[in-house]
């Protein structure tokens, strides 16, 4: 109650104070954040920062690998994209969302996009699209070859460590840039002090060549790869000995003319995945012997990029092609057997493609007044290549075509062939020193490699998995309206947004017989809500801040609401900043929620309240070292859109996973250094 009040004072403060005070500011719906260390301390990996974010929730399964939502929209409905490449994980159960394969401290900035502001990276991003960018270095004729920055960090919960380097090599004619970071911890201990399945150990590196032969153009080629091992994961039934990614990219940028610049991208990217539930657990006992079983799976993508811009006075044109290639393929092996015995495929070596063309336009009405909008087609293939390759299993056992007819009486040619247009129109206006925006959207997504095909089978009593090859895509007819108000002493910024959604793809749990399924269908639905975060700085070094998300989803062809949508939920906080100093506590919120999904097996979760406390000290112009505690009063809390295994995991084979939604870690101080040369 105490945050609410505090949230309103906030809305009523900044409605209200002058606005002869306020300098005028252009912003929009995105939000990017330079990656300055004092934004990364208390972060453990991609997916926990970008949670941190107003507006922004993640799925945690275990310590490593959380799964961001943002507006109630996660997985395909996001558009995550890795320096430009898209990286899809291997694993059909969301052990590793895009986010498990960028090492946080190797970039330079993160921008979040929430809906639609833009069409140029892809189709689909309903709920948004994040960008990880590493920025082209600039070298001045009398600027020092070399320059980088160093750091680690080490976390008492889980005895978890992580270092990092980043080092750049260059002068006005090109540059060598290298990365690299490690991270290992052992399990967390929640609040009640059990200890949680979530140990990992991470390395991820890699090195950028570029070639800046003149201030028109710069060329690059990268390699980077991830290695991930024992990644432990209370919220499933399985764990991850092994998860490797490696990517190879070309890029490409040249300023034709005054008004013409051409850019152009190309990646390529290949993950290897293994799950099992015997090597980092104990296997489960079926019928009076251990029930072990693994899931190796690849996923290897192909992205590719061509853009042309143009700046003519007070328009601005951007137009271009995308090409996006995925397969996916998974098969569940009973290594229990000899010889070993195919269960299911998973994916059966499922192939999706997209190409599509965007033209955007901005037209500056005045420096105060602009309007911009655009369109985008795509033509989106999918197919199952090996949907009638039966699996040489027991008797029971059926091939993913068999599946799909017994599931949705879907049969004979499985591929799906669809046209995907999108387009927004965006206005903004500032005016002393507001700044208002309201955009509109049309979307459409093809359903995942999962939602269309996946293929797992089941035998008496457990549980199947099939996706629906005959889906509809999606449609989002999507508004955003707000206002963002900024001044000396106080800022501000409330959004309200609404989706619309014909043919939203649907997970469902339903009863065969002896059997449970989890399948797709369509239905109408909508998501909608308001973001709101603001700060007043006071006496010379004193800033309060405050953030608040509430939204709902709604099933509206059954009733209800739909699944994974974040409570009510906030933060405050108080910060004084005296100079090289930055001393702060942070309330971090959340009110229960018993709105449930039954078809997804949802379970209720209680409001919390949680206090964090950090301590950050600028020991020169190039060094920090920062200290804090979170979850100071050792609270046992949970995440509401956590992994449960009634609501998520068709693969929980055996009993010592978590049947309640996974628990958040309990009391962890913390210590952060880095340096920058």
């Amino acid at each position: 109650m105490r945050f609410w009040c505090a949230v309103i004072f906030f809305v009523v403060y900044s409605a209200c104070a002058s606005a002869n005070e306020l300098a005028t500011v252009r912003v929009g719906a995105a939000v990017s954040s330079e990656l300055s260390p004092d934004v990364l301390h208390s972060a453990a990996d991609s997916g926990d920062w970008l949670r941190q974010q107003p507006g922004v929730d993640g799925v945690r399964m275990g310590g490593h690998g959380i799964d961001p939502v943002i507006r109630g929209q996660s997985q395909n409905r996001l558009n995550i994209l890795l320096d430009d490449s898209f990286v899809y994980g291997g694993c059909p159960n969301r052990m590793d969302p895009p986010t498990a394969y960028a090492p946080l401290h190797s970039y330079d900035e993160i921008e979040i996009r929430k809906g639609i502001t833009s069409l140029q990276d892809g189709p689909g991003g309903s709920g948004g699209t994040v960008l990880f960018r590493r920025v082209t270095p600039v070298f001045l004729e009398n600027d020092a070859p070399v320059r980088g920055d160093f750091g680690g960090r080490y976390g008492s919960n889980g005895d978890s460590r992580e270092a990092w380097t980043n080092l750049i090599v260059g002068n006005e004619d090109g540059y060598l840039r290298t990365f690299g970071q490690y991270g290992k911890a052992n399990n967390y201990e929640d609040g009640d002090g059990r200890e949680i399945a979530s140990g990992y150990e991470i390395r991820q590196g890699g090195g950028i060549l570029g070639w800046t032969p003149n201030a028109d153009s710069e060329w690059s080629v990268q390699y980077e790869e991830t290695r991930e091992r024992d990644v432990q994961f209370a919220g499933a039934g399985m764990d991850s000995p092994r998860s490797d990614s490696t990517t190879v990219a070309l890029k490409g940028r040249h300023r034709m003319s005054s008004r013409w610049t051409l850019s152009g991208n190309v990646s390529w990217n290949q993950v290897d995945h293994l799950m099992d539930n015997f090597s980092l657990r104990p296997a489960p006992i079926q019928m009076g012997s251990a029930m072990k079983v693994e899931v190796p799976s690849e996923s290897e993508t192909l992205t590719a990029k061509l853009m042309a811009e143009s700046v003519s006075g007070p328009t601005e044109i951007a137009f271009g092609l995308n090409a996006q290639r995925n397969r996916r393929d998974a098969v569940l092996r009973n290594v229990s057997s000899s010889p070993v015995l195919e269960l299911a495929r998973l994916w059966p070596d499922v192939m999706i493609r997209h190409l599509g063309g965007f033209a955007e336009v901005t037209q500056h009405f005045s420096d105060q007044q602009r309007l911009s909008g655009g369109v985008r087609i795509d033509h989106a293939v999918a197919r199952p290549r090996d949907s009638n390759e039966r699996p040489a299993g027991p008797p029971w056992v059926r091939s993913a075509a068999q599946l799909y007819e017994q599931a949705y009486g879907v049969r004979g040619d499985l591929e799906v062939r669809e046209w995907l247009p999108a387009a927004f129109l965006r206005f903004e206006l500032d005016q002393q020193g507001h700044h208002w925006f309201a955009s509109a959207s049309y979307s459409e997504r093809l359903g995942d490699a999962s939602e269309l095909y996946i293929a797992r089978n089941a035998a008496m009593g457990n549980q199947q998995w099939i996706g629906n090859p005959d889906l509809a895509p999606e449609a989002h007819r999507q508004l955003d309206i707000g206002l963002r108000s900024q001044a000396s002493r106080w800022d501000s910024q409330l959004t309200l947004f609404a989706d619309d959604v014909e043919d939203y793809i649907y997970r469902e749990q339903v009863q065969i017989g002896t059997i449970k399924r989890d399948r797709y269908r369509n239905i109408r639905a909508s998501l909608y809500g308001l973001e709101w975060e603001g700060g007043v700085r006071y006496a010379s070094h004193w800033e309060t801040r405050a953030q608040a998300l509430i939204m709902r989803g709604d099933n509206r062809s059954d009733g209800g609401t739909l699944a994974q949508v974040s409570p009510y939920q906030g933060q405050l906080s108080q910060h004084w900043r005296p100079g090289k100093w930055d001393a702060s506590i942070t309330l971090r919120l959340a009110a229960a929620n018993d709105r449930l999904n039954e078809d997804a097996g949802e379970q209720a979760s209680a409001g919390y309240t949680v206090v964090d406390l950090g301590l950050m000290w600028m020991v020169s112009q190039n060094a920090e070292i920062a200290l804090g505690v979170d979850n100071l009063f050792d609270k046992r809390y949970v995440n509401f859109i956590n992994r449960n295994r009634a609501a998520s995991d068709p693969l929980n084979i055996g009993e010592d996973s978590f049947t309640d939604t996974l628990t958040e870690p309990g009391r962890n101080a913390w210590i952060s250094a880095s340096y920058r040369f």
